[in-house]
């Protein structure tokens, strides 16, 4: 392979001929600031298109061109490689004009959202006031329906008392997340307003193995970004792959001098990857992206510039599947990745407490995370090094440290979901210890530092989610086998939620045509996915990744 030598256990690390960030390893070019532009929401493009959704409670989910041109000169590559299957290529047209403080080819920062803003805004004020006022309307009779339904099983020989609790309870805490999440925008123009010219050094860092089929297109849309060129650091940790992942980052290194290779003979881990990568980055603000995923190239800017508030120490962007359209799976899922992010990461933002900036896309400030790598890599549950759930970990730390942390639906990302049960019962399992290992981490610090998070969300989404699979076990086996019941007002009770998230969905995005899976994900998830949680307990001493 040509572009970098592999040893035997050792990191090798291919630099271009020109070190992107200066001649000293360690240091930084000064912040550059660009000509103030306002953000916008993602445009109805997204919506064909969520790495971590949050977990479900209740069985609902409210939350989880021509010939190639060198990068040396500063140029974007005209061709990239064919991407996998359901991945939705570098669109070429959005590709900015030049403007001031960007070298003279290179993709600009200020006119991407310039492009996007009008389209967004018609987006946002294109919904006639009837349309809203048809779904507010219609949320309300859900919610009438939902308090007859719940009075009707009040005076139910057949409901006890404890399970209608629980009822009341799933349901206060959906509705809750609702009307938080409806205050995101709020903290996140607040966010913005500090200072829209803010635009920090920044490096890509994207550990992998095994990933021959994805990881060019991951490493094109990094080079792809509407940014500063001589601001960006691109670094790829090749995590003991055994298939044809190092030949196709030799053939990228050719095409990206400035790509920065660390191949290593033996796979060492995700955790040990990204530490890796951290502690060779030079920008001020690290990117994590899982090899599968991307950010839109004209998002950069929107993800980074929320860090101009020396208080924030973590980005999350908005995430939906790439090949969302593949089948019945595959659509359900992007249905629950856009709740799960924009209802409750979007709520626990509107608190500046987001607990998992999802590993598939966020971005961290270096300077606080990296002094903590050694802790953060040394954890460990019932005597065993954790291997799952770092991007909720890592998260933790910068909560713990006292630091904001946000999500932001004006940075838009892909990555690619389950398109398999076998595939998505294995991620749900290893979701699933990571949660609970890290909320039980988690419960140490935000009662101190968070007391009203943590007694509104934190504390009953663990009561919930843990309490979730003994009522639908009740409620779907246990009372129809031994008493004959059909499980009617649970049922009823799922779906009258599903439907108030469902208007929910419509009034955010309207242009969103995932919204009926809804319903299809919460009836896999009463049915199947609610029990995993029952194995992840049973398996919590099985430290393996658990990959698709």
């Amino acid at each position: 392979m040509s572009g970098f030598r592999p040893v035997q256990d050792q990191a090798v690390v291919a630099h271009g001929p020109t070190d992107v960030f200066g001649s000293a390893i360690h240091h930084d070019l000064p912040t550059q600031r660009l000509p103030v532009i306002p953000h916008a929401r993602p445009s109805p493009r997204h919506a064909e298109g969520a790495t971590e959704p949050l977990p479900l409670i209740g069985h609902v989910a409210v939350p989880a061109t021509g010939a190639n041109e060198s990068v040396a000169d500063n140029t974007l590559l005209a061709s990239p490689p064919k991407a996998p299957t359901g991945w939705p290529q570098v669109q070429r047209d959005r590709v900015p004009t030049r403007a001031p403080g960007f070298r003279s080819q290179a993709p600009t920062v200020p006119d991407a959202p310039t492009q996007r803003l009008a389209a967004v805004s018609r987006t946002r004020t294109s919904n006639p006031i009837w349309y809203r006022c048809s779904l507010i309307f219609l949320a309300g009779l859900v919610v009438v329906s939902i308090i007859i339904v719940k009075s009707s099983a009040l005076h139910s020989d057949n409901v006890a008392i404890a399970f209608l609790c629980y009822s009341v309870l799933v349901t206060s805490f959906a509705l809750s997340r609702l009307v938080a999440a409806g205050f995101h925008n709020r903290t996140m123009d607040d966010a913005y307003a500090i200072d829209p010219a803010y635009a920090p050094s920044v490096t890509f860092v994207v550990p992998c193995m095994n990933e021959q089929d994805a990881i060019a297109n991951t490493v094109t849309q990094c080079f792809a970004a509407h940014y500063p060129r001589e601001k960006l650091e691109v670094i790829v940790i090749n995590d003991g792959s055994t298939d044809n992942t190092g030949a196709v980052l030799a053939q990228m290194r050719k095409q990206f001098p400035q790509l920065v290779v660390v191949d290593w003979a033996t796979n060492r881990g995700k955790r040990h990857g990204m530490a890796e990568g951290f502690r060779r980055a030079r920008g001020e603000i690290i990117i994590q992206l899982d090899s599968d995923s991307y950010i839109e190239p004209a998002d950069i800017h929107a993800l980074v510039q929320p860090f101009a508030d020396p208080d924030i120490g973590a980005v999350c962007a908005h995430a939906d599947p790439a090949n969302s359209s593949q089948n019945l799976l595959t659509r359900m899922q992007a249905a629950y990745y856009f709740l799960s992010f924009r209802i409750l990461k979007a709520a626990e933002s509107s608190f500046m407490a987001v607990f998992c900036c999802s590993g598939c896309s966020s971005a961290y400030r270096r300077d606080l995370v990296v002094p903590i790598l050694d802790q953060w890599l040394g954890e460990s549950f019932l005597g065993r090094p954790v291997t799952w759930g770092d991007d909720r970990a890592l998260t933790n730390w910068v909560l713990r440290m006292g630091k904001k942390t946000m999500y932001t639906d004006r940075a838009q990302a892909y990555t690619i979901c389950p398109d398999n049960i076998r595939q998505l019962l294995k991620q749900q399992v290893r979701w699933k210890k990571g949660w609970m290992v890290n909320s039980l981490f988690a419960s140490r610090f935000v009662l101190r530092q968070y007391p009203f998070v943590a007694l509104t969300y934190f504390y009953p989404l663990i009561l919930l989610t843990l309490v979730t699979p003994f009522m639908a076990a009740r409620a779907l086996l246990w009372m129809p086998i031994v008493y004959g019941t059909v499980p009617v007002y649970y049922v009823l009770g799922v779906f009258s939620v599903s439907a108030v998230v469902t208007v929910y969905y419509r009034y955010v995005r309207r242009d969103n045509k995932y919204w009926p899976y809804v319903f299809v994900w919460s009836a896999i998830n009463m049915a199947v996915l609610s029990f995993v949680l029952f194995y992840a307990v049973i398996s919590i001493q099985n430290r393996r990744w658990g990959t698709r």
